[in-house]
């Protein structure tokens, strides 16, 4: 009785042993390569490469060198190559119709994303039955009869019948062909998917962009570590890091756009996308910025702060304005919104501050015309371009308009202060106040009307139109008045003495508050 036993006892453990083995042994049969381009190249629509299928039971599946062929008519280079897909899953659950991925990990994957002049993106028709059609075994055309069958129509064979109750013809003879029958059928077939987390290191990402947008091209490393949860709706909580990017906007005259580094930590759950502490090194400074986005109500919310960035490399990047401005930008902003295209600019509002230090300003139309003005107005000499120590202020934005009371430029020539505001739409409201210094001109020079305490000029003016078209009027009625006060103060010194003409100046000021309140 105990050999039974112990021959059963080295049997039971043969077969543990086997089991273990079959789990654990990589299979790299050449059928599974097969397999795996059979399921791929249809869902994909392209043709599809894998060097090598490897399987282990217990731990997951690995692609090597995985291609897959960009679409007709785009680029030879293909849409997709990757060194390698790790895809990690729980076994037990696939008992229960479950496929649990643990997580997917792309080995420095290419990605090349292109769309045409027509607007067609490569990557249009991936994972769609658009343009497929159902045949038989036979290789006869097949179509839907509605009740969950392919059929085919076969005159002369006594396959089945079916008659068209809906227009009263005869019937026809049909072969029929199963297909997953309904909806509820094929909710009962289906596999559900869970993918726990997603992965992908020392990826590289093209895009090139031929429809006239304002991306022409971009290139850049990525990194990625992303979560998902799919129990109660999709959400999702990882960081994307974008490393060595070069992004060229349109015209192709504009300065390519370099960032270092990209750090995008974000978390999306319930249609809200939160973006913590992001973190973009470029232009040789820094900015750093978090926002909130509803996508279910449409409603923004972004807080950003840009660090000694070199103003003209991302002007020269994002604009036609190269080699206009000059210095070091510093910013705080805030800004909330609500709504889509023309909606959302009128219903943004926010705040902020912005400084520009050491720099210059050269060929901006509004510094050409504005110059253009003082030069009739003011004894200046022939300026190219302004420098500055210091330009910026602090500012509001509402109804789609940005209002400031405290906007400044302060340089060696001169000393601008600026109120009003500035419509989304292009139009300019500003009351102006210039100061100019010794070294611009001598006081001397200056028309005593437009003189100030020390002697230099003072004039202020308004500033209208548009940034391309702008309008400078001077407040010749704030002028006059200013030099008849200055003539009336001189004529009062010289006939009652400096302290009575002090003295008198006093009273004239309180009798002006008092009819002011009155």
């Amino acid at each position: 009785m105990k050999k039974p036993v112990k021959i059963g006892g080295i049997i039971v453990g043969v077969i543990v042993v086997l089991i273990v083995l079959l789990c654990t042994i990589p299979i790299t049969s050449p059928k599974l390569k097969d397999l795996a381009l059979t399921k791929a190249k249809p869902i994909l629509g392209r043709e599809v490469n894998i060097e090598r299928v490897r399987i282990v039971l217990l731990r997951g599946i690995r692609l090597d060198k995985v291609t897959v062929a960009n679409k007709k008519g785009f680029a030879k280079e293909p849409i997709f190559s990757g060194k390698r897909i790790v895809v990690k899953y729980e076994l037990l659950p696939l008992l229960h119709r479950e496929l649990v991925i643990k997580k997917v990990i792309l080995l420095e994957p290419k990605i090349l994303l292109e769309r045409n002049r027509k607007g067609v993106w490569n990557f249009s028709g991936i994972a769609t039955t658009e343009g497929t059609e159902k045949v038989s075994p036979e290789g006869k055309p097949l179509a839907s009869n509605g009740a969950g069958r392919w059929e085919s129509e076969q005159v002369g064979e006594e396959t089945g019948k079916l008659a068209n109750w809906q227009t009263g013809e005869q019937p026809k003879l049909f072969t029929s062909y199963a297909y997953a029958a309904t909806e509820e059928e094929k909710a009962k077939k289906r596999l559900a998917l869970t993918i726990s987390q997603i992965a992908i290191k020392k990826g590289e990402v093209s895009l090139e962009d031929r429809s006239k947008a304002a991306l022409k091209s971009l290139k850049t490393g990525i990194d990625l570590t992303s979560s998902i949860e799919m129990k109660e709706g999709f959400a999702s909580k990882g960081r994307i890091s974008l490393n060595d990017l070069t992004a060229q906007m349109n015209p192709t005259t504009k300065k390519p756009l370099k960032i270092s580094k990209l750090e995008i930590p974000y978390e999306f759950r319930n249609n809200l996308l939160t973006i913590e502490s992001l973190k973009v090194l470029t232009c040789q400074g820094e900015l750093k910025a978090e926002a909130k986005i509803d996508l279910k109500k449409t409603e923004y919310d972004l807080k950003a702060k840009i660090e000694k960035m070199n103003i003209n490399d991302l002007l020269s990047s994002l604009t036609t304005m190269k080699d206009m401005v000059y210095g070091t930008l510093a910013t705080d902003l805030e800004i909330e919104a609500k709504g889509r295209g023309k909606r959302l600019v009128k219903n943004a509002k926010g705040k902020g501050f912005v400084n520009l230090s050491k720099g210059r300003i050269s060929g901006l139309p509004l510094q050409k015309k504005c110059l253009s003005f003082l030069s009739h107005v003011l004894p200046i000499p022939s300026l190219v371009e302004i420098p500055y120590n210091s330009l910026g202020g602090h500012f509001d934005l509402r109804e789609a308009k940005i209002t400031t009371e405290d906007f400044k430029l302060d340089s060696d020539l001169m000393k601008i202060s600026a109120q009003g505001s500035y419509s989304l739409l292009g139009r300019l409201d500003f009351d102006i106040t210039l100061k100019t210094t010794p070294k611009l001109i001598k006081s001397s020079n200056v028309p005593v009307q437009l003189k100030d305490e020390e002697g230099n000029a003072l004039l202020p003016f308004e500033l209208k139109g548009t940034i391309q078209d702008p309008k400078f009027q001077p407040k010749w009625e704030k002028m006059i008045k200013k030099a008849i006060e200055k003539t009336v103060e001189e004529e009062l010194e010289k006939a009652v003495g400096k302290e009575e003409a002090e003295a008198a100046k006093e009273v004239i000021k309180g009798l002006g508050e008092l009819f002011k309140k009155k």
